[in-house]
């Protein structure tokens, strides 16, 4: 007879359906159950749902949040808040034509030493330049750095979600140009690691540090300017100290001009002859090669020059010839 077969036949556990509240925050309120083996098994599990089917108001059904469950009990899963976000579909509500849209990223540190990951968002009144946007981002910047700062992060979480902190930022943000939105796009709970992945490397960020650094190294290079604008002086010296040299070299002419006037008084023959010698005398005088243009200068005004002189002792020989 043929053997009969045996089946083998594996127990399955059965699954049982645990309870998962809201965060204190929200009022530790029932959101849902979950399957699971053991208690144990939820621990780490993450629900999504709008923030309208919690708190039951119908003005937060445009945001998202997800829970991550932390620890439990014998009712169920406790859980946390880890991630806030506003839907798509909102965004592009607020986003209009003349309009410009400002994003901007941020690591930022709570008292109690949680790192949050804050992504605001900005909608401006009507349309603005580069510069505007640029120091709305900033002042934004630092306005969410200074206060996180100072709260714990549950308070940090109750003024997002109650929108108090939107509206302060709102106010202060004004002030730079105005906003029509000021919002929180998106809110993220992260662990140290990746606050420091997330994070800049110092002065990277920082447009103020980085201009302060630039007073110094002007600074540094003021002694370098000096020295090119005493160097561009010497020059300059140098050339007075010639044009200097230079007047002692025309003086001797003016003389010789003076001692030739109450020469040609004196009578017409020496008057002549004392201008034929003043004409004679710049020849003689050894003339550089540097020095040919200003040589030749000269006889010209004295061309001129002599010229009168005849004239005026023509004159004066008339003169005396009447009154001889």
């Amino acid at each position: 007879m043929a053997q009969q077969k045996t089946k083998e036949t594996k127990k399955v556990k059965k699954k049982k359906w645990f309870k998962i509240f809201a965060p204190p925050l929200l009022g530790s309120a029932l959101m849902g159950e979950t399957p699971a083996l053991s208690l144990k098994d939820i621990m780490g599990r993450t629900i999504t749902t709008t923030l309208t089917s919690i708190t039951r108001d119908p003005k937060q059904q445009n945001i998202n949040v997800t829970v991550k469950v932390i620890n439990s009990d014998e009712q169920g899963g406790h859980s946390a808040l880890v991630v806030y976000e506003l839907i798509p579909a909102a965004i592009k509500r607020i986003v209009r034509r003349s309009r410009d849209r400002i994003d901007d990223s941020l690591v930022c540190k709570t008292k109690d030493s949680m790192y949050y990951l804050v992504k605001p968002i900005l909608i401006t009144a009507t349309n603005s330049s580069k510069a505007v946007q640029q120091a709305l981002r900033a002042s934004a910047r630092k306005y969410l750095l200074r206060l996180v700062r100072t709260l714990q992060g549950e308070e940090l979480l109750q003024q997002v979600i109650s929108h108090q902190l939107q509206r302060d930022m709102r106010i202060q943000l004004s002030k730079v140009y105005p906003l029509r939105n000021c919002e929180v796009r998106y809110l993220e709970q992260i662990d140290e690691e990746e606050a420091h992945k997330r994070t800049p490397p110092k002065g990277a960020g920082e447009p103020e540090a980085a201009g302060e650094e630039l007073p110094e190294k002007q600074d540094a290079q003021e002694p370098d300017g000096e020295e090119k604008e005493s160097g561009q002086e010497e020059p300059g010296e140098e050339e007075s100290g010639d044009a200097e040299e230079g007047v002692p070299e025309e003086a001797p002419d003016e003389e010789d001009e003076k001692e030739a006037e109450p020469a040609a008084a004196e009578g017409a023959d020496e008057g002549a002859g004392s201008g034929e010698e003043a004409d004679e005398a710049p020849e003689e005088e050894p003339v550089t090669e540097g020095e040919e243009g200003k040589g030749k200068e000269k006889k010209g005004e004295k061309q001129k020059k002599t010229p009168k002189k005849k004239a005026s002792s023509k004159k004066e020989k008339d003169g005396k010839k009447e009154e001889e």
